[in-house]
């Protein structure tokens, strides 16, 4: 798609049933490197058109294919060495998604299902390294947002640009 004011190409991302945008590439690139944006994420060149994966897409597939830097998550909290860090993970996960996020999250530490959506977790790893990691095992679908309680931070993928917007306000706002 192109706009009137440039010709460069703008992409819209639809998450549940809302579609978002129109992003650029730079703002793609960003969300991906965040960790919220995956090459199963959903997207089209125009508003109404059809979605499809982000990695059938020629220009996002080529960072998006890239592998995703290893992360050890011991070495990632930012923390004290032997200081584990505690956080609330709310997810809703498809149950196609649900073995497979279960098992990322007891990689990184004591995970325990407080209520239905919401597990605790205590890692040696921050909110970003944990939602990069599970942003990986997550279909287009599916939400995640991750409270670190130890840092006063958080961390989320998928939820939307309004509730990207909240978030980032809040966290802004308490600095």
């Amino acid at each position: 798609m192109t706009t009137p004011q440039n010709d460069a190409p703008h992409w819209f991302i639809k998450v549940k049933d809302t579609v978002y945008g129109p992003y650029n590439e730079e703002r793609l690139r960003t969300f991906a490197h965040e960790g919220r944006m995956s090459a199963r994420s959903l997207i089209s060149t125009q508003k109404e058109g059809e979605f499809q994966s982000a990695s059938e897409d020629p220009v996002l597939a080529e960072f998006l294919n890239q592998p995703a830097p290893r992360t050890d998550p011991a070495n990632t909290s930012g923390n004290a060495p032997g200081k584990s860090c505690r956080f609330v993970v709310y997810a809703q996960i498809s149950e196609h998604s649900r073995s497979t996020f279960m098992e990322s999250l007891s990689s990184f530490g004591v995970a325990i299902e407080a209520m239905p959506d919401v597990w605790l977790l205590s890692a040696h790893a921050s909110a970003a390294a944990l939602r990069n990691a599970m942003s990986q095992v997550l279909g287009a679908e599916d939400l995640l947002f991750i409270a670190d309680a130890s840092q006063g931070s958080s961390a989320w993928f998928n939820v939307g640009q309004d509730a990207d917007n909240r978030i980032r306000q809040f966290w802004q706002d308490s600095e």
